[in-house]
Formats: structure tokens, C-alpha cells, sequence
């Protein structure tokens, strides 16, 4: 939490009467507002069944969702593979079989974390949160007294900023891939 209060110092929020738990309610508040609003998972465990009717023939099996972090088990109608009878490639999420596999079911339990580009920018996102409702003068759009009205130009305020890194965060998950396997 040290490290986030000198980033607030920098940003001339006074961090003297904030304490370190009050720091952490919110970072772990906006940290899961990001992860609700975006569909990100920092950490998460699944697993693929893959069912032919046919028997499976294949050299190669691309995992949909990539890159990954680890194989957890592969199984072929239930039966546990020896992971020395395949390779993985985690970033591209191609598994090479060692000699060629049958069989009608195949699963594959695997564990998959959020890239490291993907938690930087969430890190900031939330620097940014807290900066934003942290400081005591907040982005003006408009003024009016009386019948006068004046309207600023608010398109590279914080809360803006704010708003599209949000968005581009939500994008970037759900962007498609596409990958040659040879």
C-alpha cells in the first residue's frame, strides 16, 4: 500500500488521513468492479470435452482459449495421458501428441491466468480510480449562473480517460484470434 500512496502523492492527493486498510477496501473495490465489468478472470481452472463419434486421429489439439498456464490432466475416454506422450505450447495453446491418440472422449482440464499486459493495465485503471475519487477538485463540465452557461471541454479529463481504458479493457478480451497450426 506504500507504493500506491507515494502514486497518490504524486498526483497531489493528501494520503495523511487515509490508512492502509481504508486503501485496500478500495483498491479490492475497484479491482472487482474492472473484473465484473470486463468478464476477466485474473485465475481460473477449466476443462474442454472434446466428444467424436468417430475415433480421434489427430497430431495436434488447439485449445480455444490460449495462451495457457498449465496442463492439469488429459484424459482419452477416461483414461489418464502420461504427460511425456505430448508437448505443449502454453502461449499458443497447441498440444503435440508424441505418437497419434484415439479414442471418442477427450478432456483436458487446464489452468489459464490473466496475461501480465492485461493485470498491468488493470493496476492502472485502478491507480486511476482512486486518483479520481481521491482528489478533492473534480472534472467541471458545466457552470451556470443565472442565464449564463459555460460548458468545458471534458474529452481528456480523468473520468474520460477513465471510461475508454474501461472499455478497451472489455475489447481486448473478447477481440478474436486466429492461428495456423502446422
Amino acid at each position: 500500500m506504500e507504493n500506491i500512496k507515494e502514486y497518490l502523492k504524486t498526483q497531489d492527493i493528501n494520503t495523511d488521513n487515509i490508512t492502509d486498510n481504508t486503501l485496500e477496501q478500495l483498491y479490492n473495490k475497484y479491482q472487482n468492479y474492472i473484473l465484473s465489468y470486463t468478464g476477466i478472470e485474473l485465475e481460473k481452472i477449466d476443462t474442454i470435452t472434446d466428444i467424436s463419434l468417430k475415433k480421434f486421429n489427430y497430431k495436434n489439439y488447439l485449445i480455444k482459449e490460449y495462451p495457457i498456464d498449465e496442463i492439469i490432466e488429459i484424459k482419452v475416454d477416461n483414461n489418464l495421458i502420461n504427460p511425456n506422450q505430448y508437448f505443449v505450447n502454453l502461449d499458443s495453446g497447441i498440444i503435440r501428441w508424441k505418437e497419434n491418440i484415439t479414442g471418442n472422449i477427450l478432456t483436458i482440464k487446464y489452468l489459464k491466468r490473466a496475461k501480465k499486459e492485461t493485470l498491468n493495465l488493470i493496476e492502472n485503471l485502478i491507480l486511476d480510480l482512486l486518483t479520481y475519487n481521491l482528489k478533492e477538485d473534480k472534472d467541471i463540465q458545466s457552470i451556470k449562473e443565472g442565464d449564463v452557461s459555460i460548458t468545458y471541454n471534458t474529452n481528456n479529463s480523468l473520468s474520460n480517460n477513465i471510461k475508454e481504458k474501461l472499455e478497451d479493457l472489455k475489447n481486448s478480451q473478447y477481440s478474436p484470434k486466429a492461428q495456423m497450426i502446422r
